[in-house]
């Protein structure tokens, strides 16, 4: 069985810069998805390393990256992650945001560890502040931010979403799977796994990865 590494790039960045998506952004030189990818490549761990990315920017993904294959996102998160897991056979599947570039090997690795036959595996982060929701207050204990990696068996995702009524509906793997009956496994961790989401970040993630 093989582990393959999916990182997620096809989207477009419409909240960042409508010019363009934020995974091909320089920080140090080198396009964010080049950092994230790196993370995966250093690792060892994988057979396979599938990047998906939109129609026009695969031939500059391909000029970024080496020993990666390209695969065309789709109109959503969810269908861009089943038209690079369609591809697979049977495999355990390490599922990433090209827009978290810093990730660690253990993170990586516990992932994979973790999927088995009737689970999902997701990354989460502890809440350490205050948490309100509907103008009541919750208990954070029982709270987690959502991060990536997701992991999970292949055939166990094709499943799920095969089967859905509207898998777009969806926000993430895990979301979809866990619905269709499959365990949600929490992978908890303090480690910030920080996204990319406003020009602001890049910043912050700039002081955090090396020049290349």
């Amino acid at each position: 069985m093989d582990n393959i590494a999916i990182i997620l790039a096809g989207g477009v960045g419409s909240r960042f810069d409508n010019n363009l998506p934020k995974q091909f952004y320089i920080i140090n030189n080198k396009p964010v998805l080049y950092w994230t990818v790196l993370n995966f490549q250093k690792s060892n761990l994988f057979d396979k390393i599938v990047v998906v990315v939109p129609q026009d920017y695969i031939d500059k993904t391909q000029k970024t990256l080496d020993n990666v294959e390209i695969c065309l996102g789709g109109n959503s998160r969810q269908e861009s992650l089943y038209n690079a897991v369609s591809k697979t056979d049977n495999s355990k599947i390490v599922s990433h945001c090209a827009c978290r570039p810093i990730v660690s090997k253990k993170i990586i690795e516990k992932n994979l560890q973790m999927i088995k036959k009737n689970n999902c595996v997701d990354t989460v982060r502890y809440v350490y502040d205050t948490m309100i929701y509907d103008n009541k207050f919750i208990e954070r204990e029982k709270v987690y931010i959502g991060l990536t990696p997701q992991s999970f068996y292949s055939d166990n995702y094709i499943n799920a979403y095969q089967n859905s009524f509207n898998p777009q509906n969806y926000s993430c793997a895990c979301s979809l799977m866990n619905s269709f009956g499959y365990d949600l496994e929490l992978l908890k961790t303090n480690e910030l796994i920080y996204k990319i989401t406003t020009k602001e970040d890049l910043s912050i993630i700039e002081k955090m990865l090396p020049y290349d």
